[in-house]
């Protein structure tokens, strides 16, 4: 294994947290419940179709989400045998790119006059005076 590999397994694992964590953002954001009638957790599958039902997120997002959640995620935090044969280049290619495009959709923006206008105004902290704190990656 090479050197470098290790940052592409780390990409790879850092694209499943941050998949997770903003399907749980969204859902807390549009006071989506998390657990099913039963109490059980709903699975991150259940929730995006829950989502595009809702039209809370397109079927580009729902499908970029899926693609990061179906990257082997469990194999890879389980450390199971199968990991061994994995192009972590690749998949941390794929998920990067996925998770730029729903990073995207979800903080979507355009400027008035010089200030912010987020599409969805849902997932941004607004203050009061109409300002907010953010980190902006212009593409």
């Amino acid at each position: 294994m090479a050197v470098t590999n290790g940052y592409f397994i780390g990409a790879v694992m850092m694209s499943h947290a941050i998949n997770d964590g903003i399907i749980k953002f969204v859902a807390e954001r549009n006071v989506i419940e998390r657990h099913n009638s039963n109490g059980t957790t709903k699975s991150l599958e259940e929730l995006v179709s829950e989502f595009i039902e809702k039209k809370f997120i397109s079927t580009a997002c729902a499908e970029a989400s899926m693609t990061i959640w179906k990257s082997f995620r469990a194999d890879i935090h389980h450390m199971n045998p199968t990991v061994a044969k994995l192009d972590f280049q690749k998949l941390a290619q794929q998920n990067l790119k996925c998770l730029s495009f729903i990073e995207k959709e979800i903080f979507d923006f355009k400027f008035n006059n010089g200030a912010i206008v987020p599409t969805h105004p849902q997932y941004w902290d607004i203050k009061p005076e109409g300002t907010t704190t953010a980190f902006l990656r212009l593409q």
